[in-house]
């Protein structure tokens, strides 16, 4: 009894011991996988003047977690890491950035962002302190876009302006229409003035490489007729191309390929899906057709006899060719059936299109000289068969001072651009049956309409085949100027604008497309020659009186 008794406690004890022995591992392994403590922080967010701001964010940084500071630029954070950071932002302010400390409050004061309010913007004919603009004003740097590789100037505007609207174009060419004040706001074009480098620009955008570009400011208010007159009603669009920066010359090359496809596609009927809609139409506006008459006499009900079908409009002949003539199929598009040889209009109107684009610069100053060279080259395709736009653009900007008070310089740009595609007449692929045909029968000659059905449609290929067109414009645009300082704070320049367009157009067009026939074909020639120029004298007057500027041009 003794020794049973012994025995007892003695497993009790073990078991005992090896249930402490879990415990403690247990508790271990949980303190191991919890996380490390968190605590709520809160706080006071304040300017150097001591004003509490409020709607200050606050975030847990490398999180979504965060808060907002209310009315007195309090704040209160649940659950803070222990060596977590708080980043704090706020419009006009440096973003501040603090880690978690013992102390659960926190009160952080906010730097003026004096950079961004120190930023200059291009106004008029001078440039002004970001912080004194009253003006609705945003700029646009075209270094904040380089991994974007903008195309076209409208790209760089694109999205990045607000109250800009860009509209899109799905050309070759690109581009599109700039609006900044609505279309229903004044009478007349919608389109902003373009200034560039100080000088209205009269150009196409299309002459500009954005390569070239700088900054672009866009004045939306009414405050910028004051400056360039009532043909700045609609806004104005200041674009400062790059100038040479001091240190070693830079040379960049700058290239981009990729291509141009469509977005979404909407496809034709193919031959069978053809011949079931027109079946559907023929017996919508047939209301009163007998029973199958405009159906497939191959899939007659067994109730109806081939005879009985044709005797529905006395028809004779081979079943097949009744009814895809009830169908109102015309000769070529019967045989095309009979044979199942189909024509696949949507893809031969659509294409990849390649785009490439390709930039050289090389840009410095040295001593009292800076300079700013750049030579481009674009080739597109666009999305529709024919379509394509070539340009090369080439750019020198220079500016030396020679004398202490007086510099001379030139912003100079010379484009050709190529826009003599022809493309296919893609709006007519709707009215080509899948069943007509391209080609007459030498394969070669093109059908005047893929269903021989003149007069309700044509060949979407005649323009693209039959047209040989050259259409070239050369422009040459830029400014030379001189400037200097003049006593009592007064400062002088003077900008001579030329302007010269070159444009040649030839045009002519085969007597092989039908519709010139007659007249043995056509041809077309113009040349044309513009030149235009302007000088502006400029008298500025800048004067600080303490705290107050005056500025007056």
């Amino acid at each position: 009894m003794t020794i049973h008794t012994r025995s007892g406690l003695t497993r009790l004890h073990v078991a005992c011991y090896a249930l402490t022995v879990m415990l403690l591992l247990f508790g271990i392994t949980t303190s191991l996988a919890q996380p490390k403590s968190a605590r709520s922080m809160s706080g006071v967010v304040k300017d150097e003047t001591g004003r509490k701001l409020p709607g200050v964010t606050v975030l847990v940084e490398g999180t979504t977690k965060g808060t907002s500071t209310d009315e007195e630029g309090r704040f209160q954070l649940k659950e803070v890491p222990e060596k977590a950071v708080l980043v704090f932002s706020f419009i006009g302010y440096q973003q501040q950035k603090v880690p978690v400390g013992d102390n659960p409050v926190m009160n952080v004061t906010m730097k003026d962002n004096a950079k961004e309010l120190e930023q200059v913007v291009v106004v008029g004919y001078g440039t002004r302190k970001k912080s004194d603009i009253t003006g609705a004003i945003s700029q646009v740097k075209a270094t904040q876009l380089e991994n974007e590789n903008p195309a076209t100037v409208q790209d760089i505007l694109r999205g990045n302006i607000a109250g800009l609207n860009v509209t899109s174009s799905n050309s070759a060419k690109g581009g599109g229409d700039l609006t900044i004040r609505g279309k229903t706001t004044v009478s007349g074009t919608p389109s902003p003035l373009i200034v560039m480098d100080g000088v209205i620009y009269p150009g196409q955008l299309s002459d500009i490489n954005p390569n070239d570009i700088q900054t672009i400011d866009v004045l939306k208010d009414a405050s910028s007729a004051a400056v360039f007159g009532a043909k700045s009603a609609k806004g104005v669009v200041l674009i400062t191309t790059k100038k040479g920066s001091k240190g070693k010359p830079v040379i960049t090359f700058n290239t981009n390929v990729g291509l141009a496809t469509l977005a979404m596609n909407q496809r034709l009927y193919d031959g069978p899906g053809f011949v079931a809609w027109r079946t559907d139409v023929m017996k919508s506006i047939n209301v009163n057709a007998k029973p199958y008459q405009f159906n497939d006499p191959r899939t007659l009900p067994a109730d109806i006899t081939i005879d009985q079908w044709k005797a529905y409009d006395n028809s004779q002949g081979d079943p097949v060719d009744i009814w895809l003539n009830r169908l109102k199929l015309l000769s070529v598009e019967i045989k095309n059936y009979k044979a199942g040889k189909q024509t696949n209009w949507y893809d031969m109107m659509f294409q990849q299109g390649l785009r490439q684009d390709h930039t050289v610069s090389i840009g410095g100053k040295k001593e009292d000289v800076s300079y700013y060279f750049s030579a481009g080259y674009t080739n597109n395709e666009g999305v529709i068969a024919g379509d394509k736009f070539t340009t090369f653009r080439t750019r020198i900007n220079l500016e030396a001072k020679i004398a202490k008070f007086v510099s001379v310089g030139t912003n100079m740009q010379f484009a050709d651009r190529d826009e003599s595609q022809v493309p296919v007449t893609w709006g007519q692929m709707v009215n080509a049956s899948p069943w007509g045909e391209k080609y007459k029968d030498d394969g070669v000659t093109l059908r005047d309409s893929p269903n021989d059905d003149i007069g309700n449609n044509t060949n979407p290929f005649l323009d693209n085949t039959y047209t040989n067109r050259l259409q070239k414009t050369n422009t040459l645009f830029g400014s030379l100027y001189l400037k200097g300082d003049l006593p009592f704070g007064f400062s002088y320049q003077v900008n001579y604008t030329p302007n010269f367009e070159f444009y040649r157009y030839y045009n002519g067009i085969s007597a092989k497309d039908f519709r010139y026939a007659s007249r043995k074909g056509v041809a077309t020639r113009t040349e044309q020659t513009t030149y235009n120029g302007q000088i502006d004298n400029l008298l500025k007057w800048n004067k600080t009186f303490g705290e107050h500027e005056c500025d007056v041009a």
